[in-house]
């Protein structure tokens, strides 16, 4: 989940973010840069060339549906709800595990729920009101994203 941060953190450059997974998974860097990449990559999207979770996390869109920090109670609370588990006194759980049972979260999953608000396109909802509900629903549950210089500039002048 850290590693999911990092790679979407976006004050890190990709060089830093490569030499984070090297130093973090590899202890070093290694000679063979991108087959460590690509082998740490394959890992993080358990063994699929793109997982059910990471379309569902992203819902195609440019916005993520998904965070692991600011969805961790959601997270935490799907898991107890629909598998019993609980996260934070397991001893152990392998990625690919953990990625196998978020994929398969049933749909009424309170969680489940909040991605599916979040991945909704509004253009494809024809009724205004329920595009004005859903709109405001996701607003209410939106993932908080840190706005570069640029971002804030072009939000104002928008206001000029």
């Amino acid at each position: 989940m850290r590693f999911s941060a990092m790679i979407s953190d976006r004050d890190l450059t990709d060089e830093d973010r490569i030499d984070g997974m090297m130093l973090w998974f590899c202890g070093e860097i290694p000679d063979d840069i991108p087959g460590a990449v690509q082998a740490l990559t394959d890992f993080y999207r358990a063994g699929e060339s793109e997982s059910k979770g990471q379309r569902r996390a992203t819902g195609g869109g440019k916005s993520p549906c998904f965070d692991y920090a600011f969805d961790a109670s959601y997270l935490y609370a799907a898991f107890r709800e629909c598998y019993g588990m609980d996260l934070l006194r397991i001893p152990y759980l392998h990625w690919w595990e953990f990625r196998w049972l978020f994929n398969g979260l049933p749909e009424d999953c309170t969680l489940v729920k909040r991605i599916g608000i979040r991945a909704t396109d509004l253009n494809q909802i024809k009724i205004k009101e329920e595009r004005a509900r859903i709109r405001k629903q996701q607003i209410a549950i939106a993932i908080p994203q840190e706005l570069t210089d640029g971002e804030i500039g072009s939000a104002f002048e928008a206001l000029i």
